[in-house]
């Protein structure tokens, strides 16, 4: 029998969480290459609106999967995949480890349970459903899809234009139903992860870093870069890059169809709506170990204890209490130094006994996170489709670890 495949490492959590930061403390002591798992950092000219890492934090360590395609292309899960495992044996061909950062957790679904045999997407297919859309109406192309494939359209939302193109296109390609393809055996076996996600212990401080953040990207210039985009002719609201959180509140704010309180209050609102979405998510997955995120409380003093919850199963965890420091504020050339302060406070606790932690990790049975994730429902998704950064991650409802 040949060596089992070797586990990479994730960083995960909701927005505003500080995985960014995170990030890059444990690259400061390891040789660690980043490969960005976020669906809006792969769009060029959306910087300031996706927090994206600044050119001296990629000059300091390589990151991957960032600034990649233009905003009026669209990118899936697939691709995601296909890129990262391309990316993964590149890294480690270099002797160095690759790390997964995002919070775009479709694509970390895609990596664990593997694809779906779907085709890709037909761009003049594609040109041709959105004219049909324009002149008709999508609630027609809804109507459409429930005659070829009535459980897909059972689904869906008749407004719900992303997932009914898509189910057309795939429809048409392959004189297939897209509910039958979901019926098929996936391809590969999916990735070995390992699993860290920051969460945090009180929501009501993860929801005002997050009002804090975007009033700083606004500071920053956020409506300039949402005006700048504005300006291209070839791009418009249902575009899977302009319907990113903030990004799309803003489009219709600079579209004059709400005032500027509405707007932020809207954008504050979704980003939040997003944060929940993902952690729901993240409870559904007992593998993960989770990390809490610091209090504001914490964040002056120079160290702190952090309690790690190790979670294969609820009924097996384990608690581990590391002692470390915390991260330094470190303000983002460029933009506001308070978007880095909320982004980077959670960092040092989690990370400072990542490597002790790992060593404890594997002191576990693989069969138990076998079965736990043997016992946890997984429902299929086309990984292919383009994806929407705003749009819901789906509905993963499972039992909720116990934190130390």
């Amino acid at each position: 029998m040949g060596e089992p495949p070797k586990r990479v490492w994730v960083i995960t959590g909701p927005t505003a969480s500080g995985k960014t930061a995170a990030a890059l403390e444990l690259a400061a002591h390891r040789p660690i290459e980043i490969i960005s798992m976020d669906s809006a950092l792969v769009y060029r000219g959306m910087d300031i609106g996706t927090a994206k890492p600044t050119e001296a934090e990629r000059a300091r360590v390589p990151h991957h999967l960032i600034d990649i395609r233009d905003p009026a292309e669209s990118y899936s899960a697939a691709v995601f995949a296909t890129s990262t495992l391309e990316l993964i044996r590149a890294i480690r061909a270099r002797g160095r480890e690759p790390l997964l950062v995002g919070g775009t957790l479709l694509y970390l679904k895609a990596l664990q349970d593997g694809l779906n045999e779907l085709p890709h997407a037909d761009p003049m297919l594609r040109a041709e459903l959105e004219a049909r859309a324009q002149a008709r109406g999508w609630p027609a192309l809804y109507a459409e899809l429930t005659r070829v494939d009535p459980h897909t359209a059972a689904r869906l939302k008749p407004g719900d234009s992303q997932r009914i193109q898509r189910a057309l296109e795939v429809w048409h390609l392959t004189g297939i139903p897209l509910s039958e393809h979901f019926r098929k055996a996936r391809i590969g076996h999916g990735l070995p992860l390992r699993v860290l996600a920051l969460e945090p212990s009180n929501r009501a401080e993860l929801h005002g870093r997050i009002a804090r953040r975007f009033a700083a990207m606004m500071e920053s210039g956020f409506l300039d870069e949402v005006r700048a985009l504005r300006q291209r002719r070839d791009l418009h609201h249902e575009l899977p890059s302009m319907r990113a959180v903030g990004y799309r509140q803003a489009w219709a704010y600079l579209a004059g169809t709400c005032d500027y309180t509405t707007f932020t209050a809207q954008a504050v609102a979704a980003t939040r709506q997003l944060a929940k979405r993902q952690l729901t998510w993240l409870r559904g997955m007992p593998e993960r170990v989770s990390s809490t995120v610091p209090s504001p409380r914490l964040r002056s003093r120079q160290s702190c204890t952090c309690c790690v919850t190790r979670s294969f199963r609820p009924d097996m965890g384990t608690g581990l209490c590391l002692g470390g420091r915390l991260v330094r504020n470190q303000s983002k050339p460029g933009l506001n130094p308070s978007i880095a302060k909320n982004t980077s406070a959670a960092a040092g606790c989690a990370f400072s006994g990542f490597w002790q932690l790992r060593r404890q990790v594997r002191a576990f049975s693989a069969s138990a996170a076998q079965r736990s994730r043997q016992s946890h429902v997984r429902y299929p998704m086309d990984l292919h489709a383009p994806s929407a950064p705003s749009r819901a991650m789906g509905e993963r409802h499972g039992r909720h670890n116990h934190f130390v």
